[in-house]
């Protein structure tokens, strides 16, 4: 008997330990596979159905959108502009566009755009606005997008060191007694957040703009996890974050924009879309919740996400030129 009871607890920890590596196994193969479709320079086909839906129509918000975009592409050929680029603390080359609204203006935006956009896209229309109000704009390609280099997303913490560097190019070229504003939209918004905490961000930063950033990644990989896998949702972020940190050199829980916001000191200009399914409104109030400092916030009804501008351009041209002029 004795002998029988040792074999069953043999058994029962083989058992055991299979079924502790079938786990592990299948989290860190979903894991992998997020964070291949997430971090990706170029996602695969399957993230784009994912985000997009197969075969999905575009919604009329889109297609205005889409229409505003090429609009902006064909406006920007005309104007004045001069090609920029920096290296990045970790060895990256990375470019931008400056607008000239005139040589002589004395304030500047700096814009950041999303996940797998391009600032003529995300900044479709907001870019006249600064433009025909005499503010100079900056747009930049983010880290692993469009002309930059780069096989990762900086998902926001590593855009917010790339927005330091860009910022003490431009006050180089411009002159210490310009002011410059930071303005992102999405992952942008959550970049120019996170930037706003840096102890080096030059003080001629002046104020900053978001346009429907997230409160931390980690929130944001947890919110836009497929609904009926919720609950396998936290084991796999976690093991994600430890993929990211051995490829990508920090842990997802570090790259947290309410973090940011407790060293913040400059105005903030809180934009979201009333019916922001990606990154969910909610996140806008906590955003606002949490900063300390001067604010102001324009929450634009029925409109989706990044389309708060196509949803109501006059007021949101009328919120961000007061914001700037104002500070």
């Amino acid at each position: 008997m004795e002998n029988n009871a040792k074999k069953n607890y043999k058994w029962l920890w083989i058992l055991l330990l299979a079924a502790f590596s079938l786990s592990l196994s299948f989290f860190l193969t979903i894991a992998a596979v997020l964070y291949i479709m997430a971090f990706r320079r170029k996602p695969m086909t399957i993230m784009n159905k994912v985000l997009n839906g197969a075969n999905k129509e575009p919604t009329e918000q889109e297609k205005m959108h889409d229409k505003l975009h090429k609009e902006t592409d064909e406006w920007l050929k005309k104007q004045d502009t001069t090609e920029l680029t920096i290296r990045s603390e970790d060895g990256l080359k990375l470019y931008g566009t400056m607008i000239w609204a005139g040589h002589d203006a004395k304030k500047t935006v700096i814009c950041i755009h999303g996940f797998h956009a391009e600032a003529t896209g995300d900044f479709a229309g907001i870019a006249q606005c600064y433009i025909r109000n005499g503010i100079n704009v900056f747009l930049a390609d983010d880290r692993a997008h469009g002309r930059s280099e780069g096989e990762l997303l900086g998902f926001s913490w590593k855009d917010r060191r790339d927005i330091v560097e860009w910022t003490e190019l431009l006050i180089n070229i411009l002159g210490e007694d310009n002011d410059f504003y930071l303005h992102g939209v999405s992952m942008g918004a959550g970049a120019v957040m996170m930037a706003s905490g840096e102890p080096d961000l030059p003080p001629q930063v002046k104020g900053i703009i978001e346009d429907c950033g997230f409160t931390s990644v980690t929130g944001e990989f947890l919110h836009v996890f497929p609904v009926r896998a919720r609950y396998i949702r936290k084991p796999v972020v976690f093991f994600a974050s430890i993929i990211n940190r051995i490829v990508n050199g920090y842990w997802l829980q570090s790259a947290s924009a309410l973090k940011q916001l407790e060293r913040n000191y400059r105005p903030y200009l809180c934009i979201h879309g009333g019916d922001d399914n990606f990154v969910p409104t909610e996140m806008v109030y906590r955003i606002y919740n949490n900063i300390g400092v001067e604010k102001d916030i324009l929450v634009v009804p029925k409109a989706q996400h990044a389309k708060s501008f196509t949803m109501d351009p006059a007021g949101y041209e009328k919120k961000i030129i007061e914001f700037v002029n104002k500070h």
